[in-house]
């Protein structure tokens, strides 16, 4: 409401989270995006005009806190390593840790180190039940993630949502990324950030990820970007500069793309993801709804009662499922 009632300046936004919700499509004068995707989200879905709009990509403060170790032996292991909050890969049915396991096995000297917190009950059931205990680490959060990718091997960016500053920060340590961008899940794509090089790639499956993993782990020497990929701070003044002076000259970047898809994607996978791994959810629902509303409306729910009918009462279990279907429940 504050920024609404200025007037007599021009008002710009920083577009950070592109994907995230906010109101006030009429509070700014210039918005600021580093990416297509967010422009392309604005624009089509914001609603906000395109002249409007601006381009300039961010670069990563790099940490220089010094290196505080880990507490498991490393000695003699190929580390691959990833971080983020955990709601961010806790979606698609734990998709990023099955891949991550199906890495593990193409080599028995492979670790995965994971930096990052939250909700981890769900991972480190996964851990267990996946019998990873010895080559799957969670680090929580950490101020010395630069000095970390410095002694990594390799870098998966996470999904199905992904980390942009730990992409960058792990391209700005030299190290390989392999990236995972669904057709569908456009909020993904981070080639803007890299507009300097045409080397970074998007995988558009996880199979091929786990397949180009595979060709690189195999060669001895994994080969790094000719240049370095990343604005630099100089650059970003430069077009800010500009862009303070009504220019655009990143407007190139600004590649028109519909991402109403990506954009259901996006609200299935985070609500997949409050859901399933939010105990703050669970909570609330168990307190405000009683046993035939969450039957009627939490789909994951009803599975567990059926399982529960099935074992304890057939019968039961099968006037349940006659009332459900017939619409009486």
């Amino acid at each position: 409401m504050a920024f609404y009632k200025i007037s007599g300046i021009k008002r710009y936004q920083i577009n950070l989270t592109d994907h995230a919700f906010w109101l006030g499509v009429d509070i700014t004068d210039v918005n600021i995006e580093f990416r297509s995707y967010g422009l392309n989200l604005s624009e089509q879905l914001r609603n906000i005009p395109a002249e409007k709009n601006k381009i300039l990509p961010y670069y990563p403060i790099l940490s220089a806190v010094e290196f505080q170790g880990f507490d498991f032996d490393v000695k003699g292991k190929k580390i691959i390593f990833s971080g983020s909050t955990y709601y961010k890969v806790l979606g698609d049915g734990l998709e990023f840790f099955k891949t991550i396991s199906k890495l593990l096995q193409l080599d028995e000297n492979l670790i995965f180190i994971f930096a990052g917190s939250g909700n981890g009950n769900a991972i480190q059931e996964f851990i267990k039940k996946n019998n990873l205990e010895h080559r799957f680490f969670l680090i929580g959060d950490r101020y010395d993630l630069y000095e970390i990718m410095k002694r990594i091997d390799y870098y998966i960016s996470t999904f199905p949502f992904t980390g942009a500053l730990m992409t960058q920060t792990a391209v700005a340590a030299g190290k390989p990324v392999f990236a995972y961008v669904n057709p569908k899940s456009l909020f993904n794509d981070l080639k803007d950030l890299f507009y300097k090089t045409e080397e970074f790639q998007n995988i558009d499956s996880t199979e091929k990820l786990i397949e180009t993993f595979s060709e690189v782990h195999r060669q001895e020497t994994v080969r790094n970007f000719s240049e370095d990929p990343i604005i630099t701070e100089e650059s970003f003044a430069e077009v800010l500069h500009d862009i303070l002076n009504d220019k655009n000259p990143l407007e190139f970047l600004g590649k028109r793309e519909k991402v109403f898809n990506s954009y259901k994607s996006f609200n299935s996978l985070m609500i997949e993801s409050e859901n399933l791994y939010n105990p703050a959810y669970e909570k609330t629902v168990n307190i405000y709804l009683s046993h035939w509303e969450k039957f009627k409306i939490i789909p994951a729910y009803r599975s567990q009662q059926y399982k529960k009918l099935f074992k304890e009462n057939k019968i039961q279990f099968l006037k349940t499922l006659y009332y459900q279907l017939t619409n009486k429940i």
